[in-house]
């Protein structure tokens, strides 16, 4: 498991930056391959020094194991770890080498204890659900294309916006609710909890003037 950071320019404008993914190399079909895990986004902001000691915590996680040595680096090193390991299994994403199995071929069955099981970091999706199919109806998403805002200006809009239908509050408020609580950058395909708030305040004063 490691980090790939890819430059990526955007169509429409012409913007360049840098997207960042978490890959994983597994044998497919007795050939190597790199699988994409998760979009890590653009604004990934660990430091590229700790990339390594982040990979290692996932596996751990991943795999439901301690660690074996106290935690190295900064704080940002766990809290990103939990945060991506969250969004991995609520992806179902296995933590281990994919491995092909050919037609007939039986596989690992496993038995698992129900009361074993434990709900982590729930997330609401129904009103964003529903508040995403009402701007659907008359093509928001088309609308705020036109007016020059960008994909991830968009996702940012859209929780904004959204954000403001289930749970009204400052920004401030919003800006919890869609890193904590909603669901709603799993279904835009969004980092929300890596999102700054002054991208959050940048992208409204922006949807004021429009």
């Amino acid at each position: 498991m490691f980090i790939r950071r890819t430059q990526t320019r955007n169509t429409t404008s012409g913007e360049t930056y840098h997207t960042h993914r978490l890959v994983r190399s597994a044998r497919v079909d007795g050939k190597v391959k790199q699988l994409t895990l998760l979009n890590l986004g653009r604004h990934f902001d660990l430091d590229q020094a700790h990339w390594p000691a982040l990979c290692v915590r996932l596996e751990e996680l991943l795999a439901g194991q301690a660690g074996l040595l106290p935690a190295e680096g900064p704080a940002a090193v766990e809290r990103h770890a939990q945060r991506i390991a969250a969004q991995l299994l609520a992806r179902g994403q296995p933590a281990a080498e994919s491995v092909a199995q050919t037609p007939g071929t039986a596989g690992d069955v496993q038995a698992v204890d129900v009361d074993s099981l434990e709900l982590v970091r729930p997330r609401t999706v129904g009103v964003e659900a529903a508040g995403l199919w009402a701007m659907a109806q008359v093509d928001f998403v088309g609308l705020l294309a036109e007016l020059g805002f960008t994909g991830p200006q968009r996702a940012v809009a859209l929780g904004s916006i959204v954000g403001r239908m289930a749970a009204p509050g400052s920004e401030l408020s919003t800006y919890a609710w869609l890193g904590e609580r909603s669901g709603l950058g799993d279904l835009l395909g969004a980092d929300f909890e890596a999102m700054s708030l002054s991208a959050l305040y940048r992208i409204s004063d922006r949807l004021l003037a429009s």
